[in-house]
């Protein structure tokens, strides 16, 4: 088993997830590598998947659209 980074946990190998400490630290320069190269990536189908589970995220733009619009939604409560 690989040696885990100080700040991210094995989910499902070869993956790795930041604990929440570790995301309450990062810049959002950091953040935004952690998203590109640790949360989703896109398959040969063009299909958003998570990295951590494979599962597929998001297949169209349309999809992609609709999940900013309910990060949004979030953005908007957590401002309240």
């Amino acid at each position: 088993m690989p040696r885990e980074k100080e700040g991210f946990i094995t989910v499902h190998e070869p993956f790795e997830a930041a604990t929440i400490q570790t995301l309450e630290q990062m810049t959002p320069d950091e953040y935004n590598t952690y998203l590109r190269h640790h949360l989703f990536y896109t398959d040969h189908h063009d299909t958003l998947r998570s990295n951590q589970g494979g599962y597929p995220i998001a297949t169209s733009p349309a999809q992609i659209n609709a999940l900013i619009g309910y990060l949004n939604e979030l953005l908007q409560g957590a401002d309240e």
